[in-house]
């Protein structure tokens, strides 16, 4: 298939899923972060604030103004987006039987999977590009102030968020070919981090416990419960993290990198061949 089709594909696929109300309401919730976050760390810039008596100073840069609206809207907000407009663009359409459309026309399926989770790429790419220039806009109005944040890792943090939304789209869409509804794509996929999350917890206080232990204890710890511990930075959500690192001036670990590289390759593929294998009505 052309480069020019598989475009055009991907463009009409944009078209319809901008179409939906979610997809606008995404897009107004991340301007109202552009505006919010900023005007809200100017407000506590300048409140007291006080630890143990101390005087605690707030970075109010405008490039700081900046992150914090990434930050908030990375905070499972636009994870939230991306999960309902990957569920309703394949589960959403196959449960409509309107799915069967986009097949009639002379087009492969991975071709149409593909302009699927494009169309969210660019939807997440368009969202961040608003929110970049909206925040920079208000920070430079509502802040004045100095710190540590570097214009150059806020733009690797916004710049590498498109990546993880990338990556987490793909999981969802192989949950999506797996389940063929959205509530089940939903709850699955729900469950799936909260687990995640739990598992990450108690490996963290795992972790914990077992480095403050005496060294002939540590000696007794039998070496399948120390793998168990060593697999926190290989767990999917460390690589969909890796722009709080960019963003915070930190270099990500190779783990995180891996992950995120196989857990979307893993996604893309796990869908593409249920898709293939699926009997749309």
């Amino acid at each position: 298939m052309a480069i020019g089709h598989l475009a055009q594909i991907v463009l009409a696929e944009s078209i319809k899923l901008q179409s939906r109300t979610s997809a606008r309401l995404g897009w107004v919730m991340f301007v109202l972060l552009g505006i919010g976050v900023p005007v809200m760390l100017g407000l506590l810039g300048t409140a007291p604030v006080e630890v143990n008596g101390n005087a605690v100073g707030i970075d109010t840069s405008p490039a700081n103004g900046v992150r914090w609206s990434l930050m908030v809207r990375n905070f499972y907000i636009a994870q939230a987006f991306v999960l309902l407009l990957a569920s309703v663009s394949f589960a959403g359409e196959f449960q409509a039987r309107s799915l069967r459309e986009d097949l009639v026309r002379p087009v492969p399926r991975w071709a149409l999977l593909l302009a699927k989770w494009g169309a969210v790429g660019v939807w997440a790419a368009a969202g961040l590009v608003v929110q970049w220039l909206v925040a920079v806009l208000v920070s430079f109005l509502a802040l004045s102030g100095t710190g540590e944040a570097a214009w150059s890792d806020v733009f690797l943090g916004f710049l590498s968020t498109w990546i993880t939304d990338m990556g987490f789209a793909a999981v969802v869409f192989a949950v999506a070919t797996l389940t063929r509804t959205v509530a089940g794509t939903i709850t699955s996929v729900f469950l799936f981090l909260v687990l995640e999350r739990v598992v990450s917890w108690s490996l963290t206080i795992g972790k914990g416990l077992r480095d403050s232990l005496t060294p002939d204890l540590t000696e007794q710890i039998p070496a399948a419960i120390d793998w168990m511990l060593a697999a926190g930075p290989y767990l999917p959500s460390n690589g969909w993290a890796v722009w709080s690192e960019l963003a915070n001036g930190v270099d990500p670990s190779w783990q995180a990198w891996l992950v995120l590289v196989l857990t979307t390759t893993i996604g893309i593929v796990v869908a593409e061949r249920r898709f293939a294998a699926t009997d749309v009505p």
